[in-house]
């Protein structure tokens, strides 16, 4: 269970954040959750719990992870299994804004959305969707591919 300050700031970065998540199918991952669970929250699993889910049959719409409420060592891990396997979106909300976290965040394929500022200390939200991870860039797409006009010209 969380103290009662960490409850305080818990339900503040919970209000603050639900305008950015849609607004069905919500998976939270918590090894320590707050008290009380907002309604909005479908679904509740442990890091363990989520990391031995294995492929499920149909994906959730969102995950949410509060990086001070999962385990240091299984966070990275947590963070992979939600993005690959049990979530269409995930979001990711970490204390303090460190660059060394920005790069963490990016090396698993999060994008920062927003800092903010709750009772003095920054809080970054980070972001992964499938649909918007990589731009299909110009150069993928039938015209470069087959080259008919080439077959019988050259020899590779």
């Amino acid at each position: 269970m969380l103290s009662e300050s960490e409850a305080v700031t818990s339900d503040t970065l919970l209000e603050k954040i639900r305008k950015t998540l849609p607004d069905q199918d919500i998976l939270l991952i918590a090894d320590r959750p707050p008290s009380s669970v907002p309604e909005w929250v479908v679904t509740t699993l442990s890091s363990t719990e989520a990391l031995a889910t294995p492929r499920p049959e149909s994906r959730r719409t969102c995950g949410l992870i509060l990086t001070p409420w999962v385990e240091e060592n299984q966070l990275d891990a947590v963070i992979a299994h939600l993005r690959d396997f049990l979530s269409l979106e995930l979001y990711v909300l970490h204390p303090g804004d460190s660059m060394e976290q920005t790069r963490r965040m990016g090396a698993l394929g999060l994008r920062c959305l927003e800092t903010f500022d709750v009772n003095g200390q920054p809080w970054g939200l980070n972001h992964f969707s499938l649909k918007t991870y990589k731009k299909t860039p110009n150069w993928l797409n039938s015209r470069f591919w087959a080259n008919p006009q080439l077959w019988n010209k050259f020899r590779w």
